[in-house]
């Protein structure tokens, strides 16, 4: 009886620490249970390097080569993440179809293009943060249709973490034609030696947006340089002007460049000649001598 109540009393000091232990790993398990897990953070995405806002705007020319649609300084941001697993780049009002590209420049980089046509261009392939940074960077628009729409492309960008997406900036880009024109008139004239030239120099804002800084530069006219008030598209300007004593014949061209609100520069140059003669009369009286009779008539 003795030993039973040995044998009993030694078990029940073995069992409580271990049932102490048991419970305190029940307890713990469920404190863990009741931890909420930390919710992602998006990415963030801002097209301007640093400037007020995300969005960002600019301008393709037609004929021009592509054009970078995002400021160089572009950031991507993510605190929860070192890596980013794809990107997609849209233009949400294509216009000219088929004419209207995209295009990146991968190197450097273990990115690939999934899908780019139509205007939409999609990145993929987990790759770090800074190197999908570089990509977008590279990110160019052209459109090669010579009388394009002018809408100005609204082209949205956005990243995803591979659990969710950044914010949506977007890329404004105008899509312009600056252009100019100048005509010399007449094309051709004809003066006397010594004689002025005079001239009419119509120039005219032949593109689709507003030139301004407009000049004009006639080096065989001076009296003909000067500088013309902004033209809005479709306007013109006409400066008249005049080249005196001229002796000899020349070809006079004009010139004008201009800028468009932009800083794109266009120019456009037409030449008019201009003959010079040498007008003179002689006289000849005969016969030089004659010989008649008194009171006869002498004939010339």
């Amino acid at each position: 009886m003795a030993r039973r109540l040995i044998v009993t009393i030694i078990f029940i000091l073995i069992l409580l620490p271990l049932s102490g232990a048991f419970g305190n790993f029940a307890a713990k398990s469920a404190d863990a249970a009741d931890e909420p897990i930390p919710e992602n953070i998006p990415p963030t995405l801002d097209l301007t390097g640093g400037s007020a806002g995300s969005d960002y705007s600019t301008a393709f020319v037609v004929g021009d080569p592509p054009v970078y649609i995002v400021d160089n300084g572009l950031t991507i941001t993510d605190d929860d993440n070192p890596n980013l697993s794809s990107a997609t780049v849209t233009i949400t009002n294509i216009k000219d179809f088929g004419t209207e590209k995209l295009a990146v420049d991968l190197s450097g980089t273990g990115i690939g293009v999934d899908f780019n046509a139509g205007g939409l261009l999609i990145l993929n392939n987990t790759d770090t943060v800074a190197n999908y940074q570089q990509v977008l960077r590279r990110v160019t628009y052209q459109n090669t249709n010579a009388t394009p729409d002018n809408t100005t492309r609204q082209i949205s960008f956005v990243v995803n973490d591979g659990a969710a997406d950044s914010n949506k900036p977007t890329s404004s880009v105008q899509v312009i034609n600056p252009d100019i024109s100048v005509s010399k008139i007449p094309d051709t004239q004809t003066i006397a030696n010594g004689g002025t030239a005079n001239f009419s120099i119509e120039v005219m804002n032949s593109g689709d947006v507003p030139l301004k800084n407009i000049i004009v530069s006639d080096p065989n006219s001076p009296n003909c340089a000067g500088n013309i008030s902004p033209l809005g598209p479709g306007d013109s300007d006409t400066i008249t002007c005049s080249t005196s004593n001229v002796t000899a014949p020349f070809t006079n061209t004009a010139s004008v460049a201009a800028e468009d609100g932009l800083g794109n520069l266009v120019s456009a140059s037409d030449s008019a000649d201009v003959i010079v003669i040498n007008p003179d009369v002689s006289i000849s009286k005969k016969p030089d001598t004659q010989t008649i009779a008194n009171g006869g008539t002498a004939n010339f």
